[in-house]
């Protein structure tokens, strides 16, 4: 009778191989009975030794791992530490270093989408004013560089519920030097206001 090698911790047992279709196994029943009741999984050169399976993937009775005689079979009763979990307890670490970039990241991100909310919020209250005046602002007659030219101040209106109540934006108003610029710059949007209001 033939042998299979099994290592539980430091010590090493034999167990018996028994011959199936002529193939050898060693039974599940006897590794339990002659080592640990509690032994659920085994490798060879650090794989993983699953049971005999049948074409559609179910356990073949009695339970059986194939033999491999020349070599040790490692039994564990629950999976053993070796690298593949060794991948897995790397890429925990990565995520727990990670970690304190993805707080601040996300930190950052929080802020900005409140000054977006703050903002839009902002814009709903407080609206940009459509209506405007542009009255020609005085000069002295001591410059000479006013002599020739007009200087003018647009002044914004705040839109109150009341139209009656209408009154000047608490501001001292945009001076405009060069009104010709100021009329080829900003005309057609001129224009688009005083159509729609």
């Amino acid at each position: 009778m033939t042998y299979q090698r099994c290592q539980y911790i430091d010590r090493i047992y034999n167990i018996p191989i028994s011959t199936i279709d002529g193939q050898g196994f060693v039974l599940f029943q006897q590794i339990q009975h002659s080592i640990n009741s509690g032994i659920k999984y085994f490798t060879h050169n650090g794989l993983l030794i699953p049971f005999e399976c049948d074409g559609q993937g179910n356990k073949l009775k009695p339970y059986r791992i194939r033999a491999f005689i020349s070599d040790v079979i490692y039994c564990y009763k629950r999976l053993p530490y070796e690298p593949y979990n060794n991948a897995m307890i790397q890429m925990v670490r990565d995520i727990h270093r990670d970690i304190p970039i993805i707080r601040e990241n996300t930190e950052i991100l929080k802020s900005k989408v409140d000054a977006i909310l703050r903002q839009t919020f902002e814009l709903a209250e407080f609206t940009i004013p459509r209506l405007f005046i542009v009255l020609p602002e005085e000069t002295t007659t001591y410059n000479p560089e006013n002599w020739f030219h007009y200087h003018y101040r647009l002044y914004f209106l705040c839109e109150c519920e009341d139209e009656h109540e209408r009154h000047l934006a608490f501001h001292d108003g945009y001076e405009i030097k060069q009104p010709r610029e100021f009329l080829i710059k900003y005309g057609p949007h001129i224009r688009r206001m005083l159509t729609l209001v």
